[in-house]
C-alpha cells in the first residue's frame, strides 16, 4: 500500500476483499443490481471524456486546436483566457474562445443521454459534472439534477455587480464576438464559469452531502485529480458500488470491495450497460430524438478509441524528473526522512508517525486535453522552474556558545497548534562569534530579496546570527512545530490540560472528541496521546484521504466524516455524536474558547523574545479559519505591548483568508458578524462559516487589517515556498505566504516596505499537501503570470 492509503494500481497493489453488495466485481452485477429494485439514488459524475465524441475541440490539435486559434491574439499563455485578472484587462480573448463553444454548436453524446435516462426513470439524484458545455442540460438533465462544479454557459452575470445578463443578448454578443457590458453598472458581463482566481458555485458545498445518500455512484469521463471534485467518490457509502466507465483507472476507484471498472470510451460502456439493462433501444431512441440521426451517425462513426473517454494525454514536457528532486528535497528538508522520496510502494510511517512521501506513477497523473474546467491548462503538465534553489543546502550543526556539544540538527513538518515542537534546522554558516539571540528560537528570518524572492526560511534551536541580510526588508518565518513531546502544551494542549484540571481525581479516564478540517485535528490527537487518552475526530465529507490518513497515523482513536461543512461537522459532535458517547468525553473546539487563545498567545512572546531586536515585529501575517490563531496573536500582542514602551506602535497583523472562505472579511464589511452560506474554497482547513465573536472584535482594531487573495494566490505561495525555502505548506498556509510576493504587501501595509521593516509569517498548516498535490497546483495554477505576481487582494 502506498502513501496515505492510495494504492495505485500496478505498484503492489492487493484486490479488494470479495464484494458485499454486488454478486461480482462486474459490469453484469451492477446491472442487476439495478434491476433488483434496490437502487434508488444513483449519483452521476462526470467530466472531460464524456463530451469527445459531441466534436468540442480539443486545446493542441495543430491547425484546429482552440490554443492554435487563439495565437493570434498574442497572449502571455493560452490559460489566461481563463484567468479571472487577465479577462478583466482584456476579455475579448476569452469571447472568441466562447464563440467556438456556446451551447447549441454540439449536441449530446449517448453518455449524456443516458444520465437523461436515469433521470426518466426516476433513479437519478444529482449528476456532479465538471463541465460547462450545458450538454447534460441539452440532453433533458433537469436543471435541478445537475451541480456544474465549475459552472457553465446556462447563465451570464456582470463580475461586478453580479445582475444576471439575458440570455438572448447573451448570444447575439457572443456570435460578434462583442464583449457585453452590464447595463446597471458598465461591468464586465461573462458566463457563471468558474476562471482561475475564482470560487466554486455555493451550491456545490450544499449538495454534495447527497453522495453520501447514494445507492450507486456512476464516475464517466473524469481524471479525478481535482479537488475538490475529485474528493466526491470518497463520499459514497460502504456497500454502495462505485461504477467508473473510463479509459483509464482513476482516483481511489477499484480499491474497495463493491467498486467496478469498466476500461474504454465513455458511451462503449454506457451503451454496454444499457443493453444489460434492457434500455438499449430506450436509450437510442431517446439520443436521436435530442440530436438527430445524422448527428447520431455522425458520432457512431467516430472511432470509438479515440474519442468517447478521457484518455492519457502526454505532452512533450515532463516534471516528473522535476518532482522527483523537489520530493527527495522537502522530505530531507521538512520531513527528516533519509529514505528517497520516490518510494512508490512504501507508505510505513516514519519515527515521526507521519507516512513517507511518495510519487505516483504517470499513468495515475494522466491528464486530458479536451476542454473541461476539471483543468483548465487540459493536461499540459507545466515543467516546474529549474533554479539554483533547487539545490539541497547543506545542514550544518553549531556548537552552542559556551560548551563543546554539537546541536544535532533534524527537520519536521510545520503545523500549527499540533503538540509540540520538533528540533529545529540550521542551513546558514556558523556564527557563533556574533550576538545570539535566546536559545530555543522558533522564529527564523526569511530574507527577501528587491525581486520578492523568499531566500531563506531557518527555525533554530541554538544561537544564530539574524542580524546580517543581503536584501531589505527581513521577513521571518514562525513554524510552529507538530512532533515531539516538548512544548505539545500550547493551544489546544493548554485547552485539554485546562479541562483536565477540572476533573475530580478519581474521575473515569475520558474520551477526547473534536471537530476539525484537519490540523486542528492533529494537535487534538497528539494532546490527548501525551496525556495518555484516545482521541476521535469528526471531520467534514469532502476532507481527502491524505488528512484522514495522516490523523489515524498519528494515532487517532477513530476518524469519523460528517456534514458538507466545518459548521455542520462540528453541530454534529456537540449535538449527537458525544451524546451517544457511553463514556465521559471531552470536546475540544478546534478555535472557538479562550483557553485556546491563551495557548497560541505564547508565540507571541517568544517572538518579542527572539528578534534581534528584543522586540515585537512590524508586521505579523497569519491565516484565519474560525479565527482562534488571530485571536491568540492579538492577545499575545496586547500583553507584550502592555509590558513594553507605550510609545511603541502595535506591529500590523495582517489576518488572511482565501475567497469562497472569507467570513472574517465579510463580518469586517458588514460590521456584524456574517454567517457564509457554504465554503468554496480548495483551502478547507480555513473552513469555518463564522468566525468567533471576539475575532470580529479584534479585526475592528486599528492595527489588525482583513485581506482576501483566491486559491490560486494561496497555490503560489505554496509552490514559492517550495521552490525558495524547501518548505511545504498547505492552501492555508499559502495563502499567507504569497502576500509577501508581487507587490502585495506593500498593497497590505498601505505603504511602502522599509528597509528597517521585520514581518513574520506564521506557518500554521503542512499538513493537507503532497507533491503531487503541488504538482497539480501548479498545473492548475502556474502558468498564469497575472495570478502569480499581479493579482490584487481585498483588503480593509
Amino acid at each position: 500500500m502506498s502513501l496515505f492509503g492510495f494504492n495505485p494500481f500496478g505498484l503492489g497493489s492487493r484486490e479488494p476483499a470479495a464484494p458485499q453488495t454486488l454478486e461480482s466485481r462486474t459490469l453484469e452485477a451492477v446491472a442487476d443490481h439495478i434491476k433488483s429494485g434496490k437502487v434508488k439514488r444513483i449519483t452521476v459524475m462526470t467530466g472531460a471524456g464524456i463530451s469527445t465524441a459531441a466534436g468540442i475541440p480539443d486545446f493542441r490539435s495543430p491547425g484546429t486546436g482552440l490554443y492554435s486559434n487563439l495565437e493570434r491574439l498574442k497572449l502571455p499563455e493560452p490559460e489566461a483566457v481563463f484567468d479571472i485578472s487577465f479577462f478583466r484587462d482584456r476579455p475579448e480573448p476569452f469571447y472568441v474562445l466562447a464563440k467556438e463553444l456556446y451551447p447549441g454548436k454540439f449536441q449530446p453524446t449517448i453518455s449524456h443521454a443516458f444520465i437523461a435516462l436515469l433521470s426518466k426513470k426516476g433513479l437519478l439524484q444529482m449528476n456532479f459534472t465538471q463541465n460547462i458545455d450545458c450538454l447534460e442540460r441539452q440532453a433533458g438533465v433537469p436543471g435541478e439534477k445537475v451541480i456544474e462544479a465549475h459552472g457553465s454557459f446556462a447563465t451570464q452575470s456582470c463580475i461586478e455587480c453580479k445582475e444576471l445578463f439575458p440570455d438572448d443578448e447573451m448570444l447575439l454578443h457572443v456570435e460578434k464576438e462583442i464583449v457585453p457590458r452590464c447595463a446597471s453598472c458598465n461591468g464586465l458581463v461573462k458566463p457563471n464559469i468558474v476562471f482561475f482566481g475564482e470560487p466554486l458555485p455555493r451550491t456545490f458545498s450544499e449538495k454534495c452531502h447527497l453522495v453520501a445518500e447514494s445507492d450507486l455512484a456512476i464516475i464517466i469521463g473524469t481524471s479525478l485529480t481535482v479537488y475538490p471534485f475529485a474528493g466526491l467518490p470518497e463520499l459514497v457509502p460502504r456497500g454502495s458500488p462505485r461504477l467508473l466507465l473510463n479509459k483509464v483507472r482513476v482516483g481511489q476507484i477499484g480499491t474497495r470491495s463493491d467498486d467496478v471498472v469498466e476500461l474504454g470510451s465513455c458511451d462503449a460502456g454506457v451503451r454496454k450497460l444499457a443493453d444489460l439493462l434492457g434500455w438499449r433501444d430506450e436509450l437510442e431512441d431517446l439520443w436521436r430524438s435530442v440530436v438527430g440521426d445524422a448527428e447520431a451517425d455522425r458520432q457512431i462513426a467516430a472511432k470509438d478509441d479515440e474519442q468517447g473517454g478521457y484518455s492519457d494525454d502526454s505532452s512533450d514536457s515532463d516534471p516528473d524528473e522535476d518532482m522527483r528532486k523537489l520530493a527527495e528535497v522537502v522530505n530531507r528538508m521538512n520531513l527528516g526522512l533519509e529514505t528517497s522520496a520516490v518510494d512508490d510502494s512504501s507508505s510505513k510511517p516514519g519515527d515521526d508517525g507521519v507516512p513517507k512521501a511518495t510519487m505516483k506513477s504517470p499513468d495515475e497523473t494522466a491528464s486530458s486535453d479536451n476542454l473541461k474546467p476539471e483543468d483548465p491548462s487540459m493536461g499540459d503538465k507545466h515543467k516546474m522552474e529549474q533554479s539554483n534553489s533547487t539545490q539541497v543546502r547543506s545542514v550544518e550543526s553549531q556548537q552552542k556558545k559556551g560548551t563543546g556539544a554539537s546541536n544535532q540538527v533534524e527537520e519536521a513538518v510545520s503545523t500549527h497548534g499540533s503538540a509540540g515542537e520538533a528540533k529545529t534546522k540550521n542551513t546558514r554558516p556558523d556564527t557563533s562569534q556574533q550576538a545570539q539571540p535566546p536559545v530555543n528560537a522558533l522564529a527564523a528570518p526569511v530574507q527577501s530579496s528587491s525581486g520578492g524572492k523568499v531566500e531563506e526560511a531557518l527555525t533554530v534551536s541554538t544561537q544564530q546570527d539574524f542580524s546580517q541580510t543581503r536584501e531589505p526588508p527581513a521577513v521571518w518565518v514562525l513554524q510552529v512545530k507538530k512532533l515531539n513531546l516538548e512544548g505539545w502544551d500550547r493551544g489546544i494542549g493548554h485547552y485539554l490540560l485546562q479541562r483536565l484540571s477540572e476533573l475530580p481525581r478519581d474521575a473515569p479516564k475520558p474520551h477526547v472528541v473534536t471537530s476539525s478540517g484537519g490540523n486542528a485535528g492533529l494537535a487534538a490527537v497528539h494532546a490527548a496521546r501525551n496525556v495518555g487518552l484516545p482521541c476521535t475526530v469528526v471531520v467534514p465529507l469532502l476532507i481527502k484521504p491524505l488528512m484522514i490518513e495522516k490523523l489515524k497515523a498519528a494515532g487517532a482513536h477513530e476518524v469519523v466524516r460528517h456534514g458538507a461543512t466545518w459548521q455542520e461537522t462540528d453541530d454534529y459532535v456537540r449535538h449527537e455524536f458525544m451524546a451517544k458517547s457511553e463514556v465521559p468525553t471531552i470536546y475540544i473546539p478546534p478555535f472557538n474558547h479562550p483557553d485556546v487563545w491563551t495557548g497560541h498567545s505564547t508565540m507571541v512572546h517568544e517572538m518579542a523574545k527572539q528578534m534581534p531586536t528584543g522586540t515585537l515585529p512590524d508586521a505579523i501575517i497569519c491565516s484565519v479559519g474560525g479565527g482562534g490563531l488571530l485571536n491568540g496573536i492579538c492577545q499575545g500582542v496586547d500583553d507584550v505591548a502592555a509590558a513594553a514602551d507605550p510609545s511603541r506602535a502595535k506591529p500590523i497583523i495582517l489576518a488572511v483568508e482565501t475567497e469562497g472562505a472569507d467570513s472574517l472579511n465579510a463580518s469586517v464589511k458588514a460590521g456584524e458578524l456574517v454567517e457564509l452560506p457554504g465554503i468554496t474554497s480548495l483551502a478547507t482547513s480555513l473552513g469555518a462559516k463564522k468566525v468567533t465573536v471576539k475575532t470580529l472584535e479584534y479585526a475592528q482594531q486599528d492595527h489588525v487589517r482583513s485581506h482576501v487573495l483566491t486559491d490560486a494566490e494561496a497555490a503560489m505561495g505554496c509552490w514559492k515556498l517550495a521552490d525558495d525555502e524547501r518548505l511545504l505548506v498547505e492552501l492555508a498556509c499559502g495563502v499567507s505566504v504569497s502576500l509577501c510576493y508581487g507587490g502585495r504587501l506593500e498593497k497590505a501595509l498601505g505603504r511602502k516596505v522599509k528597509a528597517d521593516d521585520s514581518v513574520v509569517i506564521v506557518l500554521c498548516g503542512g499538513s493537507n499537501i503532497t507533491v503531487e498535490m503541488l504538482r497539480e497546483y501548479r498545473e492548475m495554477f502556474g502558468g498564469h503570470a497575472a495570478v502569480a505576481e499581479h493579482q490584487t487582494s481585498s483588503s480593509i
